[in-house]
């Protein structure tokens, strides 16, 4: 609750896009990618600084909600890598990637905000469907 409590303090009067950036720079300062045998959750994330894919997006998707942002969690696979989990957030009516853990691993902001079709060619995803997800592909 404590990182909720201050990254929904510190994005009061921002826009969303404002504060999807602010959420997904957070992460990337708080988390690093762990070694295979890493719990792969927010929580351990957060208590240990380490954590994979799935807690990046857990994190994003917890806090953005608690900011206010209409955000989803998205399961996929990507050829080279294997099973991968990315965010998408909706600004001014826009469906918009956010991954945060490509971001963290690659030191950039490449994954940030871009439109799905971008996202999947750019990393070769296939998005996994579901009930949830059939809006997407």
């Amino acid at each position: 609750m404590m990182h909720i409590n201050y990254v929904k303090t510190m994005t009061q009067g921002m826009g969303d896009s404002e504060k999807a950036v602010f959420i997904h720079d957070y992460l990337v300062n708080s988390f690093q990618y762990g070694a295979e045998s890493t719990p792969g959750s927010a929580v351990q994330g957060f208590k240990t600084g380490f954590t994979r894919c799935l807690g990046y997006t857990a994190a994003f998707y917890i806090i953005g909600l608690n900011c206010g942002l209409k955000v989803r969690a998205i399961p996929g696979a990507v050829e080279d890598v294997g099973l991968n989990t990315f965010s998408i957030v909706n600004v001014n009516g826009r469906d918009l990637v956010v991954d945060v853990t490509r971001d963290d691993s690659s030191q950039s902001n490449k994954y940030l905000l871009i439109p799905l079709s971008d996202y999947k060619s750019m990393t070769n995803t296939v998005i996994y469907r579901d009930s949830f997800f059939e809006d997407i592909v």
